[in-house]
């Protein structure tokens, strides 16, 4: 029994190392008249055209005019020279025409046979075409059938259809018309690029055997936007304008869209320093690279699903360099001695000292130099005594004072300028 399995195993190891053949390809194309087609009455030199399809690649494509070579091409759109002006051919009688094209393996097939007339007279009468799908004032959306009926005395050789004056691709004639002097074609529009709720205009231009043309009554449309075109809305509920922020910030952006919120950005002096994408927006703005106690914009791109964007209001805020959202220095003033005055011995030095968050401390200078400290105001004005008497030489010398809060904001006083004499 062993033996067996093993009989069987080699000979599917040696299978599957055998290289199958490649198929031969033996199906051939299949080549379809679109023009002329049967009963068609032409009176003019025109383009045979050609569709052709084939289970790998069409090599070529080759017509015969009542059983003779009439020409071949091997590049899309085929199209094939039928030459009658002044020739023995304008003879007011039917005649036949066939396609043949061949693959890369040169497999030949064959369209069936199409009779169709060439008239002795020229065809001077141009068609008639008329939109009849969509009708004028319609609402459209998605991709819309536009059919159009073309009359002609003989034949129609053409159809084209425009939208707001750009041809549209992929015109066919509706199958199984036996009438060569009335019929119907269509092309499939797709309406995507036009969904802005606007009017559009839809024409069609018929050309006949002759080469004569006409252009249909213009329909006008309105397509109706299927995709989300609204942008969503934000804004930064923190922090807020004005206000004055240090360390990691805590920033917060409400957004919302009519669909969904794909995506929010937020930006920092122009720059996306961060990316967001689940509620609630929300992220930790490292302050640090921008503390230099100057004013600073921060704002927010929000963005739906369908790629609608907008940009929110701008946020202008402070970034402190220290610890404390405290940026504003203290004011000081020196209330006594005022500039030009004399003094000698002790001085009673008087100043006036504010801040919006409280001043700790006051520091007194004489000539540059500090002098002294106080750390508490007496009846809301701050005291220092100054002994004079190692400046009292009768000349000049100056005061300055800097005040400080808790946050390490500094302020710095005028220049008072004393003299001093012995007492």
């Amino acid at each position: 029994m062993l033996k067996k399995y093993l009989f069987i195993f080699m000979i599917s190891l040696l299978v599957l190392q055998c290289e199958l053949p490649t198929p031969i390809d033996i199906l051939p194309p299949v080549p379809v008249l679109v023009y002329p087609y049967e009963g068609a009455v032409i009176s003019k030199d025109i383009k045979v055209r050609v569709e052709a399809s084939d289970n790998k690649k069409i090599k070529k494509v080759w017509a015969y005019l009542d059983g003779e070579f009439l020409g071949e091409t091997s590049s899309q759109p085929y199209l094939i020279d039928l030459v009658i002006t002044d020739s023995e051919k304008k003879d007011g009688l039917s005649h036949v025409i066939q396609i043949a094209a061949s693959d890369e393996n040169d497999n030949i097939g064959y369209s069936a046979i199409t009779r169709f007339t060439i008239a002795e007279t020229d065809d001077i009468i141009p068609p008639s075409i008329t939109i009849l799908n969509p009708q004028p004032g319609q609402t459209v959306e998605d991709t819309v059938k536009v059919i159009a009926l073309a009359q002609d005395e003989r034949s129609i050789s053409d159809v084209e259809f425009f939208v707001d004056g750009v041809k549209l691709s992929g015109v066919t004639a509706t199958p199984n018309q036996t009438d060569p002097k009335s019929r119907t074609y269509f092309v499939m529009w797709a309406t995507s690029e036009f969904e802005d709720s606007t009017n559009h205009t839809l024409y069609a231009k018929a050309t006949d055997g002759g080469n004569n043309t006409s252009i249909s009554p213009v329909v006008t449309v309105s397509v109706f936007p299927t995709k989300d075109t609204t942008p969503p809305a934000g804004i930064i509920t923190y922090p807020l304008g004005g206000q004055v922020v240090f360390g990691t910030v805590n920033v917060t952006i409400e957004a919302t869209d009519d669909a969904a919120v794909s995506k929010v950005e937020l930006y920092v002096d122009g720059e996306n320093i961060a990316t967001d994408s689940a509620t609630p927006f929300q992220f930790s703005w490292d302050t640090a690279p921008y503390a230099d106690d100057g004013t600073h914009s921060i704002y927010a791109k929000v963005y739906d699903q369908s790629g609608n964007n907008s940009t929110t209001a701008l946020t202008t805020i402070t970034v402190s360099s220290g610890t404390s959202d405290d940026v504003t220095a203290p004011s000081v003033l020196v209330l006594y001695p005022t500039t030009g005055r004399t003094v000698s011995g002790t001085v009673s030095i008087g100043a006036d000292a504010r801040d919006n968050v409280g001043v700790t401390k006051v520091e007194y200078f004489i000539d540059g130099a500090l002098e002294g400290t106080t750390t508490s105001a007496t009846n809301g004005t701050w005291f220092y005594n100054w002994n004079s008497t190692a400046k009292a030489d009768t000349n000049t010398h100056t005061i300055y004072l800097k005040a400080y809060d808790a946050a390490g904001n500094i302020g710095t006083s005028a220049l008072t300028t004393v003299t001093v004499v012995a007492p």
